[in-house]
């Protein structure tokens, strides 16, 4: 079976070396209290982002790209949400910089 598989271009054969399992999603039964749970755990220090994603059977970074996907596309729109705390006030504070100087607000 040698030379079955061959790595990827642009790839080592340590990039495959630690696999990360993520288990099926488990169905919940108090959804609301679980998701608050997770976030409050987050909050703390308790659990990291890509752990909490995990636990629900998620791709952390899917949901990061995806997020700033829709903030990107919401800005370009005028579009504000409150998705995330703060989002609403940044994106506005970013939009009215952009009508005064014609440029983005820096980070």
């Amino acid at each position: 079976m040698s030379g079955a598989w061959k790595v990827p271009a642009g790839k080592t054969i340590n990039d495959f070396m630690y696999p990360e399992w993520m288990p099926p999603p488990r169905g919940h039964v108090h959804p609301v209290q679980e998701i608050e749970a997770l976030v409050e755990a987050v909050k703390a220090g308790i659990l990291s982002h890509q752990q909490a994603t995990a636990e629900m059977g998620l791709n952390s970074l899917e949901i990061d790209l995806q997020n700033k996907e829709s903030f990107d596309r919401s800005k370009a729109m005028g579009l504000f949400y409150t998705v995330f705390e703060g989002w609403t006030e940044k994106q506005q504070a970013m939009a009215a910089t952009e009508k005064n100087t014609g440029r983005g607000a820096e980070e």
